[in-house]
């Protein structure tokens, strides 16, 4: 495997709602991948694996005629620019989903709740924990680690990308050994950038034009204007 073929698996994410995306597909001349967020291509000829056709033929040629536009240098960002970039983001504390596992408050732990109408009693099982006694509460608990807070973007001219984008982009990046990244495709804000990275086309979908306090840097054409 070469580092086409390493850049071309690397934004693969495991996806069991979409089963296609698991795995890159040959469609003409060229082998695309996605996780849905990014979708990145190459030429067959610059990998050495062979990749199969789209289980999804539909999905693989709306992929394609992602790219079925102008392709010109609008812009050129150093790798190391967007990494200083990215070391402006604060950090703040991690937190995960943890399931604990309670007493039932309202049976007490016993599972059965008493009935009683006109002096009849029946026992039932608790209707708010089904009968088992105890019920299953998701809380955020701190892991003790600080990671980047997500809530921060990069403005390139008109589009604003999250912060995880822009790491994707870096290492996509690292692995193809270039210093550079080109914007090579940007028609309006709520549509996809199109990046040249080394050898590889890669398309990233910008989120909407807000929360304009936590934009931590800008990088700008002055040949671009605002669609």
């Amino acid at each position: 495997m070469n580092n086409t073929d390493k850049a071309l698996n690397s934004i693969i994410k495991q996806n069991d709602m979409r089963v296609w995306m698991n795995t890159p597909f040959l469609l003409g001349n060229y082998v695309y991948s996605t996780d849905a967020h990014s979708l990145i291509r190459f030429r067959k000829e610059d990998l050495s694996e062979i990749y199969k056709e789209c289980s999804k033929p539909n999905n693989a040629e709306y992929a394609s005629k992602l790219y079925n536009v102008e392709f010109k240098d609008i812009l050129e960002i150093k790798v190391n620019d967007l990494k200083k970039a990215i070391d402006k983001v604060p950090f703040v504390e991690e937190y995960e989903n943890t399931d604990l596992e309670g007493k039932c408050n309202e049976c007490e732990g016993s599972g059965e709740v008493e009935w009683e109408y006109e002096g009849h009693l029946s026992d039932f099982d608790c209707p708010v924990c089904n009968g088992e006694g105890s019920l299953t509460e998701s809380k955020r608990i701190k892991t003790g680690r600080k990671v980047k807070d997500e809530g921060y973007f990069i403005d390139i001219n008109f589009s604003r990308l999250r912060i995880a984008m822009i790491e994707e982009l870096i290492k996509i990046a690292s692995i193809l050994n270039v210093e550079k990244v080109k914007v090579v495709n940007q028609t309006k804000p709520n549509s996809g950038i199109i990046f040249k990275v080394g050898k590889g086309e890669l398309i990233m979908m910008p989120v909407l034009l807000t929360d304009e306090q936590n934009i931590i840097q800008r990088f700008e054409s002055l040949s671009v204007q605002k669609a």
